[in-house]
């Protein structure tokens, strides 16, 4: 019998991600990832290349570290950030017949915090979620997490799952111009799941998530209330031999985000609310074995966002592109992915259709990826 927890959740770990190989034992993954946004008439492209280091280990059959680093160079125009991001220690351990699982992580707070003018302009621009940076945020502060998820085979056929997660953030300083700690509210989520196999080589998988947050606070006053966030996935795999094909669906929903300000006498009150970007994307693949050593997948993926007012916040992008990997060795691979994308949208207030007679400016992206990955 498949493992019940791996049913649940391989379908979204496999789909396109530009590597996808994959070890249950130790490991070792290190790349370099070039992304480039280009936006006409803006004279500056947005750039970052990021260098991730991944290494899992187990340290029995049913427990596993994971240590995650991603050292970056971002830069916008004469704005740039470089230098470390957190660190990333995850434990996971199966239990229950490996129906169950529990993992814990903490963020180690080695990435840059406390920015300038400059650097927050091209903060905002990295965590734009349509161009999907690898490192939108370097630094934000103490991080803890945790969850536990449990899955149950209900026949030959249905599998169900369902678990909970939580985030917790400690204060840190955000911005050179302002000596208080910003402290970042909770997050907590539940999440339920069903894997079915339609026949023998085809899988479909339902994921949903619902996310609830605490306020964000600076000198103990309420500054910020992030809505409650629903998302859900729905996907297809397909076998034939050593060949995969599949298609993902990815819908994500947040409540209105409320904002607290200063009035004239120094006390804060609620501010209107804020609605929040709907996301919806489609991810498209199929992975190929052509020799021994040697293997091949193409990707296709639409990002389409309805922006929080009708000109601010949306972006329609679809792009796509190839990754390859080569095994030098059984325990040792190389592996290299480009993608492009084109489209239009709204971004961080730099776009707005206004400045260009109403005419929404284009878009292109790049990303390119080299790495290696070890596995002991």
């Amino acid at each position: 019998m498949r493992n019940p927890i791996a049913r649940i959740v391989l379908i979204f770990l496999i789909i396109p991600i530009l590597s996808y190989s994959q070890d249950s034992g130790a490991s070792m993954r290190t790349s370099f990832i070039f992304q480039k946004w280009d936006i006409e008439k803006v004279d500056d492209s947005i750039t970052e290349g990021t260098f991730p280091i991944e290494v899992n280990y187990p340290i029995r059959e049913n427990i596993n570290l994971q240590l995650n680093h991603f050292p970056a160079l971002s830069k916008f125009g004469k704005n740039e950030l470089a230098g470390l991001s957190d660190t990333w220690l995850r434990a996971n351990y199966s239990f229950a017949d490996d129906r169950a699982l529990a993992s814990f992580g903490i963020g180690i707070p080695t990435g840059k915090t406390e920015l300038d003018s400059s650097e927050i302009v091209l903060a905002r621009l990295l965590s734009e979620q349509s161009f999907k940076f690898q490192l939108p945020v370097y630094g934000q502060g103490l991080t803890v997490s945790g969850g536990v998820m449990y899955a149950m085979p209900v026949s030959e056929k249905i599998t169900i799952g369902a678990g909970l997660n939580f985030v917790l953030r400690n204060a840190y300083k955000f911005s050179t111009m302002n000596s208080v700690e910003y402290n970042p509210g909770e997050q907590f989520g539940i999440n339920v799941g069903f894997d079915y196999v339609i026949m023998e080589n085809l899988t479909s998988n339902v994921d949903i998530v619902y996310n609830y947050y605490t306020s964000d606070k600076m000198k103990d006053e309420e500054i910020f209330t992030s809505g409650p966030r629903i998302s859900s996935k729905i996907g297809l795999m397909y076998q034939q031999r050593s060949s995969y094909y599949w298609i993902r669906a990815a819908y994500q929903a947040k409540a209105k985000n409320e904002f607290y300000i200063y009035t004239l006498n120094n006390k804060l009150e609620q501010k209107q609310k804020i609605p929040n970007i709907t996301i919806r994307e489609l991810h498209i693949g199929s992975k190929f074995q052509f020799t021994e050593k040697l293997l091949f997948s193409v990707v296709g993926e639409v990002r389409s966002y309805v922006g929080y007012k009708k000109d601010r916040g949306w972006a329609d992008l679809y792009g796509g592109g190839v990754v390859g990997e080569y095994y030098l060795m059984e325990t040792f691979s190389l592996f290299s992915g480009l993608k492009f994308f084109f489209g239009d949208g709204e971004f961080s207030g730099i776009t707005p259709d206004a400045d260009f007679g109403g005419i929404t400016p284009k878009v292109q992206g790049l990303e390119l990826q080299i790495g290696s990955q070890w596995n002991f």
